[in-house]
């Protein structure tokens, strides 16, 4: 659960928070009717509502809307913002929106919920002329190298055999296929970023169209023990906010897929990176999947092997695009 505090922290980096304020500005126009989803202490539905908007709907499932609608009574806009406590999609008004704000993207962009969550939400959007905010976003990756992202990703780096006099060497495949979020720095990046694609946020893209590869080259010999994915959220043609490696003030980094073993590479090598979503039963972005190849060798990460996990407890998991139906044991 956020508190106050942690909102008046993103306040505080101002750029990303006035980048939003900027692209409201252009989006919002008098007499929509707008949907601010996971609302905070409501920063954008203010926005929204200075704009012009006849209506806004702010929406979270944390208590802080309740400081939040103090907020509004304060600067004015007490009557034009409608607070909901509750989660989406079943706490939605019965409303046809004119825009909607989200923001609040995983760190892969997609992951199954929230993909699930913009397919309800994407329902209510006005077909005719109906806008989203962020409308596109860059998916982006790039070889890391350094010590200290491999002490963070190999926590038990050379003491797998012996540590407390036992040998954790059996465990290590599942940390190797283990993504991690963690900050980047620029040092730490061993090539130029492969752009993986561009995916419009609205329709809802198919899984199929997430992902992707491309080539680059080493920027200096290291030993590769990653590859940092992030996107860029474009909020208009001029205006971006980005998890990318040292954003400034942004508050979140990148997700690094580990490479196990490092891939050594002198400076000029020519690489080959390729990021993609397993997809579930009903579309939605499951399982990553990533490759590097450089020099001849190649190394291969599968999320699902993170997992230790028996085809058993996938079919007792349940829930929407899940394993189907575990089969009957035959009669005896």
């Amino acid at each position: 659960m956020s508190d106050v505090r942690f909102y008046h922290q993103l306040l505080a980096g101002g750029r990303r928070i006035e980048r939003f304020r900027e692209a409201i500005e252009r989006t919002v126009r008098p007499g929509d009717v707008v949907l601010d989803l996971g609302t905070g202490l409501g920063t954008f539905a203010l926005f929204a509502a200075r704009a012009g908007a006849a209506r806004v709907w702010a929406l979270d499932a944390e208590p802080v809307v309740h400081a939040a609608r103090e907020l509004a009574r304060a600067n004015g806009f007490g009557d034009v913002i409608r607070w909901v406590r509750g989660a989406a999609p079943e706490a939605l008004p019965d409303e046809t929106f004119d825009v909607i704000l989200f923001e609040d993207y995983p760190i892969r962009l997609f992951d199954e919920r929230v993909y699930r969550l913009m397919r309800a939400v994407l329902a209510r959007l006005r077909p005719d002329g109906g806008r989203l905010l962020p409308g596109a976003a860059r998916l982006v990756a790039a070889p890391v190298a350094g010590e200290r992202l491999r002490r963070l990703l190999f926590p038990l780096e050379g003491a797998e055999r012996g540590a407390f006099g036992l040998d954790w060497r059996c465990t290590r495949p599942y940390v190797a296929n283990t993504p991690l979020a963690t900050a980047v720095e620029p040092s730490e990046v061993a090539a130029e970023p492969v752009a993986l694609g561009r995916v419009a946020l609205h329709p809802l893209p198919a899984c199929g169209d997430l992902g992707g590869g491309g080539e680059t080259a080493a920027s200096r010999s290291a030993a590769l023990t990653g590859v940092a994915l992030w996107f860029d959220l474009e909020l208009d043609d001029d205006l971006l906010v980005s998890n990318a490696p040292d954003p400034g003030d942004e508050p979140w980094g990148p997700l690094v897929l580990p490479l196990d073993p490092p891939l050594p590479v002198e400076a000029g090598t020519a690489l080959r990176l390729e990021v993609a979503y397993e997809p579930l039963a009903d579309g939605a972005p499951g399982w990553l999947r990533w490759r590097v190849c450089a020099g001849g060798e190649e190394r291969r990460g599968h999320e699902f092997a993170a997992y230790p996990a028996a085809l058993a407890d996938l079919y007792e998991q349940g829930g929407e695009g899940a394993a189907p139906e575990r089969p009957k044991d035959p009669d005896p």
